[in-house]
């Protein structure tokens, strides 16, 4: 059967209208469709790595915590830390375990007052001022009695020891110490 010249006509504008039809969809594929493939394959191959990666860390605490030594180590720090981190400010605390610190270096102190407390989201800080006198030594005897506290996390914030003419060997001093505290 022979195609008339208008059939063969027709069919050949609807061949190429199927061309270009094929070719803009191939060109769609290659420049929209394939890359974001592409991106998403490369996301998905992160994902799965960074699980594979937390998979292995969890693994490795499991671990940790199954070892009981460990456990105990850790309970020990920890109520190690709570019992110098306690939730109650208790200045009166503080005070008696400055005033032992005062009586066994020979510090000599005229003022001793609590100031404003911050919150720092799980922690406060309560700070104290306190004014005296003592020699070199005393001093550096105090500070270090407050930075290792066995008792109670506390640390020297500011200090100022000034020369007194009248007594050349004892100096006045103005020293700022703050003591932590858990919020509940």
């Amino acid at each position: 059967m022979a195609l008339s010249q208008k059939n063969r006509q027709a069919l050949m504008v609807i061949g190429i209208l199927g061309g270009m039809f094929v070719i803009i969809i191939v060109y769609i594929y290659l420049m929209f469709a394939k890359p974001s493939i592409d991106t998403n394959r490369d996301e998905t191959e992160k994902l799965t790595t960074q699980i594979d990666a937390n998979k292995a860390k969890i693994a490795e605490f499991e671990a940790f915590l199954a070892d009981e030594t460990r456990k105990q180590e850790v309970e020990a720090l920890f109520a190690a830390l709570t019992r110098r981190l306690p939730s109650d400010p208790d200045p009166f605390r503080v005070f008696d375990l400055l005033r032992d610190a005062f009586d066994g270096t020979g510090v000599n102190f005229t003022r001793l007052e609590p100031t404003e407390s911050k919150s720092y989201g799980p922690l406060s800080y309560h700070p104290f001022k306190i004014s005296g006198s003592a020699r070199y030594h005393e001093f550096g005897q105090l500070v270090n009695f407050v930075e290792c506290n066995p008792e109670r996390l506390m640390r020297v914030a500011t200090l100022t020891l000034r020369n007194s003419n009248s007594r050349p060997s004892i100096h006045p001093m103005e020293i700022g110490i703050g003591t932590f505290t858990l919020n509940q």
